[in-house]
């Protein structure tokens, strides 16, 4: 009587277990974490992928022109990028993550070089160098201005979906446009 007993109660716990096992796993509000946290962070960290990709997009600029290394420009892009995921609503199959991101502004960048621009041209000094060394006097001037660019915040909803399983962004450009971060210009 002892042993069917203990049967009994061994199949009824392995029974339990297994109806509660499936939801062990993550809930959309971690895999949607998981997916931002893993597409971010490659930007956060600068890793080798992400700043191979900033020098290919950055290649036929002008950088190298002006004396710019385009390795150390994509490294500037991304110094201070940070981001925080501030709520994540899951709908069904789709989501709503909002992220503040922090980085260096688009704007704020084509006003100095603006600002750059313009001393130079009423720079007599400047204007005695020859061709070679005003290049690299103007790439010296928009490095050091693009470094000095004051990081700034903003918060933007991104529309995510689950597809094949997967959260994925569901427009990237649409959710990231409406934000003035260098890292993500166009």
């Amino acid at each position: 009587m002892k042993r069917a007993l203990a049967a009994i109660v061994a199949c009824t716990l392995c029974a339990a277990a297994f109806v509660t096992l499936p939801s062990c796993g993550p809930d959309n509000e971690e895999l949607i974490r998981e997916a931002v946290t893993q597409k971010y962070d490659a930007y956060k960290n600068a890793d080798d992928a992400v700043l191979s990709q900033l020098v290919s997009s950055l290649e036929n600029n002008g950088l190298t022109e002006l004396g710019i290394d385009e390795t150390e420009f994509a490294t500037a892009v991304v110094d201070g990028f940070d981001y925080a995921i501030d709520s994540i609503s899951v709908n069904g199959d789709s989501a709503v993550v909002t992220v503040t991101f922090a980085g260096k502004s688009y704007m704020d960048l084509l006003s100095s070089i603006s600002d750059t621009t313009e001393a130079l041209a009423n720079d007599p000094a400047f204007a005695e160098l020859s061709q070679e060394d005003r290049r690299a006097a103007a790439g010296k001037m928009v490095m050091d201005t693009f470094t000095e660019l004051e990081v700034r915040n903003e918060t933007v909803n991104l529309d995510y979906q689950l597809t094949d399983n997967a959260w994925q962004e569901a427009d990237e450009q649409a959710g990231l446009a409406q934000i003035d971060n260098i890292l993500f210009a166009k």
